[in-house]
């Protein structure tokens, strides 16, 4: 009978234990599933995956809340008419817009890539800013206003590899 009661008494607490136990495996789960869009959003294809233009290319982040914002379009403005001088410096212009269209060479990024690359570089949604990253993928220049093309260039050319690549 006494064999029968610690049996009784036992399995309610093997019960509480084993229902922690899955609820901390259902946790866990529910955790990697809800990390899943964002590992997703930078897969190795994605044109927001920084990581394809390391040690190829320069790369320019110019985010705005949408095409038509007036830095924007004044961004443009003074990029345009240099595109030897970008071709030359190997760099490679990711415009990141809080609207959802944002695009690099032809190709759309989505919202949450551009979420994904808001947050990575602290740009707030509604702010206008210009980052540029070298060929090793860290952060050179940083700008919320306008970047003048000559400065942009100025820095890239003051940058060890650049200096390299144009002995060569």
């Amino acid at each position: 009978m006494n064999c029968l009661f610690d049996i009784a008494v036992l399995e309610p607490k093997y019960n509480k234990g084993r229902a922690l136990m899955l609820k901390a495996i259902a946790s866990y789960i529910i955790l990697f599933l809800s990390c899943c869009p964002i590992l997703m959003a930078q897969s190795d294809g994605s044109p927001a995956n920084l990581d394809q233009y390391q040690w190829q290319h320069r790369v320019i982040l110019v985010f705005a809340d949408s095409k038509e914002n007036e830095q924007y379009q004044k961004q443009l403005k003074e990029f345009s008419g240099h595109e030897a001088g970008f071709q030359d410096r190997d760099l490679i212009t990711l415009h990141l817009f809080s609207d959802g269209n944002s695009f690099v060479a032809g190709q759309d990024i989505s919202r949450q890539e551009t979420i994904n690359l808001q947050e990575q570089f602290n740009v707030e949604s509604s702010r206008f800013s210009v980052i540029l990253l070298g060929k090793d993928g860290t952060e050179k220049l940083r700008e919320e206003e306008l970047l003048l093309t000559d400065k942009l260039f100025n820095v890239i050319d003051a940058m060890p590899m650049r200096q390299r690549e144009m002995k060569q």
